[in-house]
């Protein structure tokens, strides 16, 4: 981890080149967010040490330490006037849950602010100086709140919520899950709230039974694992296999986490056998280990800290909760017997906070409750420099709408169903080979009241290389038609414009029209 500042020229950036001018050094810790002062003379520096320093922008002159704050600092933003400097936090749930805003030079607190439940990564000013945007806390809000008062104008929040509990049901059939944190340990952050139907693809209300539910276990047969806190950053770094024998125990390994794979055992468990670790760390690092410590494979696929993981009764399903706000469930069969795979997850399911849900494939086939097909979609990647692009699911829907092939995979009935026929192949696929038509509404009007229920509505179609096919016409979500295009504005003709109309009745009320 770098206690360092690396202060560059960017004059010749147009050219691709940037010189180091200097690598400060003063942190005790790691530097985590550096920010300049809107005059451009001095830029300031925060980290783990739990101090917030400025230096001076033409050489890198030490000015001495700003603040000191009671957490990691996480994030810098200077106020427009420059007479502000607002310190987003880093760290645990033991320190205060506080994000503060100093006056500049003077470095006097002017408003703490304690909207957050958690790690705070992002900070902005409005470039009026009087709001403040800030992003974090479990359930990854921005918050736009006000300098002085410290009043909440606005709060910006996905219908997700972090997974701090996970379970299967003994025969396999339900998975688990609790989005409530109840302080504890590793494997044990929370109560299991709902679960979910493997063989009919269905959303439950309430969790499975504590005293029956599969969790994580930190013993099997004569395997034991126990953690140990410490390293360069305090965190439950290591983890000890051991095998108990009499009064006797023997040690088998010690799995040891860092910077380069995950920094620590934030959830773990034994499989029934005693034959695996199942490990789980920040970033989305996800392990399963020997208990000589071999890893013998890498689950890949969350984007976010492991928060809970369990393998089922069987031994052939693990699945796992993360800060992501998603459960993956991953195939554990077919294991060799040396080196090390790739296990992408079979389902991953997102549940939102309003009962709706989605599950998908990595290959884009997903099912979903009623109006879940509203929370995914497909983003294709554009490169470093360009946005992604994203796909509306239902742009897509007829061809990846298919629960009877999640339903396939997950109870084995074809190892990869949708190669079993030709016309069923991935949604990377057909994306790339180009991409569905642009929607351009021409009538009627967007937020329009009429006084009488019929109407034309019209929409252009801009051809974007994947050509045009069927058009579906919604009202508030239900299809009320369908239009197969002719020969002649179906076929791929990139750039090309169709325009179509659509006669509807509408009946007293306010209405969703979509296509």
């Amino acid at each position: 981890y770098d206690k360092t500042v690396g202060l560059w020229d960017t004059k010749e950036i147009g050219q691709g080149k940037v010189t180091l001018i200097a690598r400060l050094e003063g942190h005790g810790k790691q530097v985590e967010t550096v920010a300049f002062h809107p005059g451009g003379t001095v830029f300031a520096s925060g980290g783990w040490d739990q101090t917030i320093r400025l230096w001076r922008a033409r050489d890198g002159k030490a000015l001495g330490v700003f603040a000191r704050t009671p957490n990691r600092v996480a994030a810098l933003a200077f106020s427009p006037d420059g007479r502000l400097l607002l310190a987003g936090r880093q760290g645990g749930r033991d320190v205060p849950q506080r994000i503060t805003l100093y006056t500049y030079p003077e470095g006097r607190e002017q408003q703490v602010f304690t909207g957050h439940d958690n790690v705070v990564i992002a900070t902005a000013f409005h470039p009026g100086g009087e709001w403040v945007a800030s992003g974090g806390g479990n359930n990854k809000a921005i918050l736009l709140w006000h300098t002085r008062s410290g009043e909440i104008l606005s709060r910006l929040e996905g219908r997700g919520q972090t997974i701090w509990a996970v379970g299967f049901s003994p025969d396999g059939r339900f998975l688990s899950w609790g989005q409530t944190f109840q302080r504890g340990s590793s494997n044990r952050r929370g109560p299991l709230q709902y679960r979910f139907d493997l063989t009919r693809l269905t959303r439950l209300e309430g969790g499975l039974p504590e005293e029956s539910a599969i969790r994580a276990r930190e013993k099997a047969g004569k395997i034991t694992l126990s953690a140990e806190r410490g390293g360069p950053y305090g965190l439950v770094y290591r983890l000890h296999v051991q095998r108990r024998g009499g009064f006797l125990s023997k040690r088998l390994s010690t799995i040891e986490r860092d910077r380069t794979n995950g920094y620590q055992h934030t959830a773990y468990t034994l499989t029934p056998d005693g034959q695996y670790i199942l490990s789980g760390g920040f970033n989305g690092v996800l392990t399963l280990y020997t208990t000589k410590g071999e890893i013998r494979a890498r689950l890949v696929g969350h984007t976010g800290e492991i928060k809970a993981v369990a393998v089922s009764a069987d031994g052939r399903w693990a699945l796992s909760g993360s800060s992501d706000q998603t459960l993956k469930l991953w195939s554990l069969t077919g294991l060799p017997s040396s080196g090390t795979v790739e296990i992408l997850p079979t389902l991953s399911l997102f549940p939102a906070t309003d009962g709706e849900w989605v599950a998908w494939t990595p290959e884009g086939y997903f099912a979903a409750s009623p109006q879940g097909a509203k929370l995914i979609g497909y983003s294709i990647n554009q490169g470093l420099d360009k946005l992604a692009k994203y796909v509306a699911v239902e742009q897509l829907y007829d061809r990846f709408y298919r629960p009877d092939l999640l339903l396939a995979k997950l109870h084995g009935e074809e190892k990869n169903p949708w190669q079993s026929a030709g016309e069923l192949i991935d949604a990377a696929t057909v994306l790339h080979s180009g991409l569905p038509p642009e929607i351009d509404f021409v009538a009627p009007e967007a937020d329009i009241t009429l006084s009488q229920p019929d109407i034309i509505a019209q929409v252009a179609l801009i051809d974007q290389g994947g050509g045009i096919g069927r058009v579906v016409w919604k009202i508030n979500g239900i299809t009320v038609a369908s239009d197969i295009l002719p020969p002649e504005g179906r076929g791929p003709q990139r750039g090309a414009t169709v325009v179509v109309k659509k006669h509807l009745t509408l009946d007293p009320g306010l209405h969703t029209l979509t296509v």
